[in-house]
């Protein structure tokens, strides 16, 4: 009710994508664009376009199409965090969404409450049957106070960690393909990007 149907969707996405695993590898991001500096330095940018297919990172498929079009690298920079911010946009509305939802939960649980207590009264005179209602109650309760205090505010806590580490693989996306439209050194380009890695995982760089 509160959001337009696009963002829900995406909302159920997201969260689904926080349980399950966002699949970001940033040692494997960092060998593909050192690999692609090296082969732009050595054959020229061109021949990247064959290598377009293998990037499954729509962000860096569109920066490394940008500099095999021979774009300036600034043009480059700017496109990429346009499109960095347009999604900073929208990754606050989804986590604003499980922020909202926990605010409402409770409501939700009042009405179960309610309900719950008409069917006691409908069935006072019967103590064989009231029971029901007053199960209702509770666990109407317990599932409005369950979600408000740890289901909802787990999910946008999740979200906004994912949100932070794309934001952070789209950056190392941005400088590598900068770097790359540039013709800059693999080897000097390297020690940039290992800033991006914890240090127990930059065994994996090639």
């Amino acid at each position: 009710m509160h959001y337009l149907l696009s963002t829900f969707i995406l909302s159920i996405k997201k969260g689904l994508k926080a349980f399950l695993g966002s699949g970001l590898n940033f040692a494997e991001t960092i060998n593909q664009v050192l690999d692609f500096t090296g082969t732009a330095r050595m054959e020229g940018l061109l021949v990247l376009e064959s290598k377009l297919d293998n990037v499954k990172n729509p962000f860096f498929k569109k920066g490394l199409q940008l500099a095999v079009n021979g774009t300036e690298p600034e043009i480059i920079k700017k496109t990429l965090e346009m499109d960095m911010d347009k999604e900073k946009e929208m990754d606050k509305s989804i986590a604003k969404f499980y922020e909202t939802a926990g605010t409402y939960a409770p409501t939700i649980g009042i009405i179960g409450v309610v309900l719950g207590l008409f069917h006691f009264m409908e069935y006072f005179a019967v103590p064989e049957k009231f029971g029901g209602g007053i199960t209702v109650a509770f666990i109407a309760t317990v599932y409005s106070v369950g979600t408000t205090n740890l289901f909802w505010p787990s999910i946008g806590a999740k979200i906004k960690l994912m949100i932070r580490r794309e934001t952070t693989l789209k950056e190392l996306i941005v400088l590598g393909c900068v770097a790359i439209a540039e013709g800059e050194n693999p080897h000097h380009l390297k020690s940039k990007l290992e800033g991006f890695l914890e240090v127990s995982k930059r065994e994996y760089l090639s």
